[in-house]
């Protein structure tokens, strides 16, 4: 009888340690998996809620950032701008029937407007000086014409070359400063 106690506690033991083996374990293992599984997504979870509760302020710095860009890029001059305002003097000089013999805005001064950065406290100005050939009452039709634009801020100094009076037609040549952040709008005004 002993025996046979022994044996089914034996049995009983070996169903044991076998369900165990069998089943538990990998029950726990399954369980102890999902849990870290768990924990994973959890944390994504929360990454994620982190990342939404933050991108308000992101999507805030980032549309400030792209509106400064776009504001210190307005500012700064091209070399469209330049073409613009040469064109436009050009058309204004065949309108009052006088030639340009020349225009020179300084290199140095460009230079230096390169490397200056614009503020919309103070725009950026140019020095130019503009040679044309046509009679005295066109120039000054001429000079009148250009006092009245958005970019012409004075005249520095006008002279007046080869003033012969059997000569029909004379050279004036005549220096102001042009404010460059108003130069996008001369073919717009009308001007």
């Amino acid at each position: 009888m002993k025996k046979h106690y022994a044996i089914i506690v034996i049995a009983v033991l070996a169903v044991s340690v076998l369900s165990y083996i069998l089943l538990i374990q990998p029950a726990f293992e399954r369980a102890s998996i999902l849990g870290s599984e768990l924990t994973k997504s959890i944390q994504s979870l929360e990454d994620i809620n982190q990342t939404m509760r933050d991108a308000p302020a992101f999507f805030k710095i980032h549309r400030d950032i792209i509106n400064k860009k776009e504001n210190l890029a307005s500012q700064l001059y091209t070399k469209e701008d330049l073409i613009r305002l040469f064109d436009d003097l050009d058309k204004k000089a065949m309108k009052h029937k006088v030639a340009i013999v020349e225009i020179t805005p300084s290199i140095e001064e460009l230079l230096l407007l390169n490397k200056k950065l614009p503020s919309d406290a103070e725009p950026q100005m140019l020095n130019m000086s503009i040679s044309i050939r046509g009679g005295f009452i066109e120039a000054g039709n001429f000079i009148k014409d250009m006092e009245s634009q958005k970019f012409y801020q004075g005249v520095q100094h006008c002279m007046i070359l080869n003033n012969d009076p059997f000569r029909r037609q004379s050279d004036v040549r005549f220096s102001f400063m042009a404010v460059l952040g108003t130069i996008r709008g001369i073919n717009e005004s009308g001007a």
